[in-house]
């Protein structure tokens, strides 16, 4: 069954075409990614298909009481004091309505009247308490509250006021209250940018488990290629569905732009040689002949020349030679300094980072990835020990919040304070980043992310750094730019320190991983593949449910499940399996530290086996 579709749906801003003659559809079990450069409409797209936008032409069919989860790029500020935990929580609003629906029957109930009325409460009071119980109402709260840990958030965090959280925050828990809000239709912008890799790991084996029909915009290629079995490619004012996950997609449009082109030629082949016969016999004999040939000419319908993908150009890096050391280490702790005191954020073991090394630093959301980066390259205070640089190293650092662009001034102006080089030069260099004619002299303050994003790698790369730190480079850059920046990283010839979350970046590009988790550093040589496969600290094992407060006053307490006694021997084999995965999360470090790959091989495949088995007692206990 159809959920949606549209029929030559079209979207104008001004006299500036968005999109025309869109023509999709969303079946009620559809799985579809949304990919397109930057700026070329994905998300009016999705407001369109949402209600939140009207399009310009054509229409848009919805069935009737269609539900829709829409998670923005930007979750909106809050600003009704609301915390993180109660926008969460609102996913169950008609839940909550009959909490409030039973505390009033409770109030009627305890008035004690004696015109015969209090059967009739009785009666309603027990309605109400059915209802609830089959709404879920006696376990929604520890569902919402293992939601909200997998996708990151601890207890201290879930308290925070909406207006004092951050973007993050405030989109990851837009994310949760869609998800639980169970809609027909989960709509997703860019749901991963702020996602750590145990909450991606989640996200993703839940999408894969989602029996209701998702649509995602992504520039997460790993992402799509595992969730995704529709790709919808946005690009030069068309939408063009293409089977299959983002892999397939893209070998299919790869194929198709191919056959386009050698259409294409061999028109324009054809075309040359009839205007060359025309030019030639207009006038002669044959004349009558050209001037038919050329009236056919005219009514052959013209296939467009396939358009060249716009990204970045970035060429070659030119570095200079640094010492064999880049940098090292000792007795470094690292952390936060308050005028309360410090913060311990982790110790890092000594260090020394070879020249032409390539280190992804993973882990967790406020793990202390940042502080890391910034305390190596001396931007940050450590709280004790000393990093030592070494010899004729020049260190550039791009920052993940783009803290360091002059917002005042133009592009142009941006470039010009980086490196002092003449006007034509800066030019040149700018429109290989995509900023092109009059875009050099945009305000700074005006730009989108993804413009930011490429004006902070410009500033970086004309300095010709030969040690690269970067802190999540790719966020805001659409899937042709990312192509673009790893395939100049690839032939960089430096040393790269480099913060991601992208694990197809990760893949490409390391040959070290470093795991900032739980307060300390531990350091992985070799592929993200093998330290994925080998190393499974990074998936943090599932929360155990709280119970749920029975001496709550705002919730309904005459009705009492009868005990169960299979759920103490259940929550007994969680206790044994929980205790079970942190020994041998032990044994594995201990494994890794000491190089013994095939004892970290084996330690891994149990690891997994008692995570399975948590995962599957845990939803039984939930389901109880």
């Amino acid at each position: 069954m159809s959920l949606l579709s549209t029929s030559d749906a079209g979207l104008l801003y001004s006299d500036i075409e968005v999109f025309s003659q869109v023509n999709v559809e969303i079946p009620d079990d559809a799985s579809i990614g949304v990919v397109g450069p930057n700026g070329s409409g994905k998300t009016s797209l999705l407001r369109i298909l949402t209600g939140d936008l009207s399009p310009s032409s054509g229409d848009v069919y919805r069935i009737r009481d269609l539900q829709i989860g829409y998670v923005p790029q930007q979750a909106l500020n809050d600003q009704g004091g609301r915390t993180i935990r109660e926008e969460i929580l609102s996913a169950f609003a008609h839940i909550q309505k009959v909490e409030r629906e039973i505390q009033d029957a409770e109030a009627v109930l305890g008035a004690g009247t004696s015109d015969g009325g209090e059967l009739t409460s009785g009666q309603i009071y027990s309605s109400l308490i059915e209802e609830y119980e089959n709404l879920g109402g006696y376990t929604y709260e520890n569902l919402a509250e293992r939601v909200a840990s997998e996708i990151g958030f601890d207890e201290n965090t879930l308290d925070t006021p909406l207006n004092a959280a951050s973007g993050g925050e405030r989109t990851r828990a837009s994310l949760a209250k869609a998800i639980l809000s169970n809609p027909d239709l989960l709509i997703l912008d860019e749901p991963t940018n702020y996602l750590d890799f145990s909450a991606l790991d989640w996200l993703e084996s839940m999408l894969i488990r989602w029996k209701s029909a998702f649509l995602i915009v992504s520039h997460d290629r790993y992402f799509l290629d595992r969730v995704a079995k529709q790709i919808w490619d946005v690009e030069n004012q068309r939408v063009q569905s293409y089977p299959g996950n983002y892999t397939k997609y893209s070998g299919l449009k790869d194929d198709l732009r191919r056959r386009e082109q050698k259409e294409y030629d061999a028109q324009q082949k054809n075309i040359a040689h009839e205007e060359s016969f025309i030019q030639r016999y207009s006038a002669g004999q044959r004349g009558r002949e050209a001037r038919g040939r050329a009236t056919k000419l005219a009514r052959v319908e013209r296939i467009e020349q396939v358009q060249e993908r716009d990204g970045l150009a970035i060429g070659s890096i030119q570095t200079r030679r640094t010492g064999q050391v880049v940098f090292s280490t000792n007795d470094l702790r690292i952390g936060l300094h308050l005028p309360e005191g410090n913060i311990e954020l982790l110790s890092v073991p000594d260090l020394k980072l070879a020249r032409g090394s390539r280190v992804a630093v993973v882990g967790p959301n406020g793990s202390g990835k940042t502080t890391l980066l910034r305390t190596l390259i001396d931007e940050h205070d450590p709280l004790e020990g000393s990093v030592k640089i070494g010899y004729n190293v020049e260190a550039g650092y791009y920052r993940q919040d783009l803290a360091n662009l002059p917002l005042h001034g133009t592009v142009l102006d941006a470039l010009l304070e980086a490196k002092n080089v003449l006007i034509g030069e800066a030019r040149q260099y700018l429109a290989r980043f995509l900023f092109r004619g009059e875009d050099v002299f945009k305000a700074v303050d005006s730009l989108s992310g993804g413009e930011k994003s490429r004006l902070a790698l410009a500033r970086l790369l004309i300095l010709e750094p030969n040690f690269l730190v970067l802190d999540e480079p790719t966020t805001h850059l659409d899937i042709p730019s990312r192509e673009a920046l790893e395939q100049n990283l690839l032939n960089y010839t430096g040393t790269m320190l480099f913060v991601s979350h992208d694990r197809h970046l990760i893949s490409l590009l390391a040959d070290q991983i470093w795991n900032v988790h739980d307060g300390a550093l531990v350091t992985f040589q070799g592929s993200f593949h093998d330290w994925e496969s080998r190393d499974k600290r990074v998936v943090t094992k599932p929360p155990k449910p709280k119970k749920r407060d029975e001496k709550k006053n705002d919730r309904p307490q005459e009705k009492k499940e009868p005990p169960k006694p299979w759920l103490d021997a259940l929550e007994n084999q969680i206790a044994v399996l929980e205790k079970r995965i942190k020994i041998v999360e032990r044994e594995i470090a201990t494994a890794s530290d000491g190089q013994n790959v095939g004892e970290v091989a084996k330690l891994g495949e149990e690891y997994n086996k008692l995570q399975i088995e948590i995962a599957e007692a845990l939803d039984k206990w939930g389901n109880g």
